[in-house]
């Protein structure tokens, strides 16, 4: 299926693909690792089906065919934060979680758009369903080993129960180390 998702970003131009590390924001310099600019995919289907600037979107999409795994990530620098401080600072913030749904809706209503397939929706919403794509989010940021534990431990259960844990699960935080040994 995610092959499928591939080709339709492909032939309606929303598949733009960069190297991480070529994107001014990027927590992680070094990396080559190709990932796709949700943001500016939302911005193009957004400017051409008329919606406006009311979705907000993560900052990265990867599809990972390894695992099966559907990534929206977005891209934070700490700054010199601790762990403390950058939960406090970015994750408690419903923004993050907003993003989050947002993306996930938006994506489920571009591929749609392109797809009519009526067994499209299972692979993503019946959970016995074998061939499941699993959504992931997660916050890339550049804290170190420890700090980027602690704030994982900081944040254990706090986004809560409801839609949004149904939709993307517990919202995951990663950094550079992690994010380069998860996606070679």
């Amino acid at each position: 299926m995610l092959d499928l998702v591939e080709n339709i970003l492909r032939d309606n131009g929303y598949y733009l693909e960069v190297e991480l590390r070529t994107l001014i924001d990027s927590p992680c310099t070094t990396s080559t690792i190709k990932v796709l600019k949700f943001d500016k995919i939302k911005e193009k289907y957004c400017y051409k089906f008329c919606i406006g600037n009311v979705v907000k979107s993560n900052d990265l999409l990867i599809l990972f065919k390894k695992k099966n795994e559907l990534h929206f990530i977005e891209m934070k620098r700490c700054n010199g934060l601790g762990a403390q401080a950058f939960t406090n600072k970015y994750f408690e913030q419903p923004k993050i979680r907003d993003k989050n749904i947002h993306s996930i809706f938006l994506f489920l209503s571009l591929i749609s758009t392109y797809n009519i397939d009526k067994d499209f929706y299972t692979y993503f919403f019946h959970l016995p369903y074998p061939k499941k794509i699993k959504l992931r989010t997660s916050i890339l940021c550049d804290l170190s080993e420890e700090e980027m534990i602690y704030a994982k431990l900081l944040t254990m259960g706090s986004s809560g129960a409801g839609f949004h844990e149904i939709m993307a699960g517990q919202v995951d935080i990663i950094n550079c180390s992690y994010f380069e040994k998860y996606f070679s």
